[in-house]
């Protein structure tokens, strides 16, 4: 269990690319705030979607996010891909679309 999730998908990543490949296009993006005892907590979901351009990441923000990410993708998070490929066939789960 990982207690402080949104510390957690900060720290690895996962929150930027979370926000850059799902959220952002949306316009929208989950925020994180950090407490005055440095607790790092969910601020929110931001909304811009009356905004046809929706979110997008100042370049520094763009290379910190894409730093962590790497960092996390090369630690763990490539070899579950692969190894829920080998076991499921697919890593993302498709979706089974009912025809109307």
């Amino acid at each position: 269990m990982i207690y402080n999730a949104a510390k957690f998908l900060n720290d690895t990543g996962l929150l930027f690319e979370i926000n850059r490949q799902v959220l952002h296009p949306l316009g929208l993006a989950l925020s994180v705030s950090i407490q005055k005892d440095r607790t790092v907590v969910f601020g929110g979901i931001l909304d811009c979607r009356h905004d046809p351009e929706g979110w997008i990441f100042a370049d520094e923000e763009l290379q910190d996010g894409a730093r962590k990410l790497q960092a996390y993708m090369g630690e763990h998070g490539n070899k579950a891909l692969i190894t829920r490929e080998k076991a499921l066939g697919f890593v993302v789960q498709p979706l089974d679309v009912v025809p109307e």
